[in-house]
């Protein structure tokens, strides 16, 4: 997989999910700047699956997670907590092939 903004980064969608689900074991303490991280991990694994043809099954959960997160860092912004543990579940339960 090949992250547009940095093309010397290749990673595997698997190392790039467990990577994303390491990051989400704070997420009900994270801090907007964290929750935007998270956010662009998912948007780069997003856009990475979207290049892939072989791991399009895929894309529509990793793009309910990309929306949750996206959810999450809103809530942040506006000073609310509201979905960040459902968020975490996602993100957690989720798999790819390595």
């Amino acid at each position: 997989m090949l992250v547009y903004g940095d093309r010397q980064f290749e990673t595997s969608c698997g190392e790039m999910l467990s990577r994303i689900q390491n990051q989400s074991g704070n997420l009900e303490t994270a801090s907007l700047d964290d929750l935007r991280e998270l956010l662009i991990y998912l948007g780069q694994l997003e856009q990475g699956l979207a290049d892939c043809p072989s791991l399009s099954g895929h894309m529509q959960e990793i793009m309910r997670l990309t929306d949750l997160a996206a959810t999450a860092f809103c809530q942040a912004y506006r000073g609310e907590t509201g979905t960040r543990s459902s968020c975490r579940a996602a993100i957690l339960n989720q798999r790819l092939p390595p």
